[in-house]
């Protein structure tokens, strides 16, 4: 039998993560319970975390760029709260947790004409500037990255 000995096996079916928490030893950045000589911790910190998400296919470490936080993701409260426990016994790292901060962005929704009368008298000839314009939503087509994504048009009436 040309085939014997080998095996083949199917791969491990992992869901995707439904809980996020922001993490972070106590203490570091400032937070409560800070006191000096905690360089060690945040080794440890970065151990368990490196540890856990090697064990655990289900438990996912990753790092916000835009935030800064650490976050952790599983699939439940309970299942991270075990780990932030773990943390604590198994390591000696008290860890703050909390929901993860979220980047807020605004836009135009709409057109909008504005209107604005520049007045300065400070003496002399003093300063005087009337603006109007319109800001106006751009297509989500037309919008890119760096200098191209803003759009001029410039009239003088």
């Amino acid at each position: 039998a040309p085939d014997a000995g080998r095996v083949a096996m199917q791969s491990m079916y992992v869901p995707e993560p439904v809980l996020s928490l922001a993490i972070a030893p106590r203490g570091a950045g400032g937070k409560k319970g800070g006191g000096g000589g905690g360089g060690g911790r945040s080794d440890n910190f970065g151990k368990a975390l490196a540890r856990f998400a090697r064990e655990d296919p289900t438990f996912r470490v990753h790092t916000d760029a835009e935030s800064k936080e650490t976050v952790i993701s599983g699939m439940g409260e309970l299942h991270l709260q075990i780990y932030v426990e773990r943390m604590r016994r198994e390591y000696g790292v008290e860890c703050d947790t909390g929901q993860p901060r979220v980047a807020y962005r605004e836009t135009i929704a709409r057109a909008v004409d504005f209107a604005y009368v520049h007045r300065k008298q400070t003496g002399g000839a003093g300063q005087f500037a009337k603006v109007e314009g319109e800001l106006v939503p751009l297509d989500v087509d037309d919008v890119g990255v760096g200098a191209d994504s803003v759009q001029f048009e410039n009239a003088i009436v």
